[in-house]
């Protein structure tokens, strides 16, 4: 078992879905044109909080996904757009 990718259950560390996750909050982001704060502001978080989201260093939970969607005007499954099958199921 390769433990570098491997996360244990339970584990609060980020994986690749929430990397992914990530990445398509800050390409949404960009594309409306918004700046780290405005959006932060907007959901209520502080830019260095929201960057850290975006980079994949921390989580962004489930339960605050329906508010940055509504933020940035999008359905929630754009947050999963591009994702391969494998990643999915880790």
């Amino acid at each position: 078992m390769n433990t570098k990718t491997k996360k244990e259950p339970g584990s609060r560390s980020p994986n690749e879905i929430d990397r992914h996750v990530g990445t398509r909050l800050r390409k949404l982001r960009v594309d409306q044109r918004l700046t780290l704060q405005d959006l932060a502001g907007q959901i209520g978080v502080s830019h260095q909080q929201l960057q850290k989201y975006e980079t994949g260093t921390n989580r962004l939970s489930v339960g605050m996904l329906p508010g940055v969607a509504d933020a940035l005007g999008v359905d929630l499954m754009e947050f999963h757009a591009d994702m391969d099958a494998r990643t999915q199921l880790q």
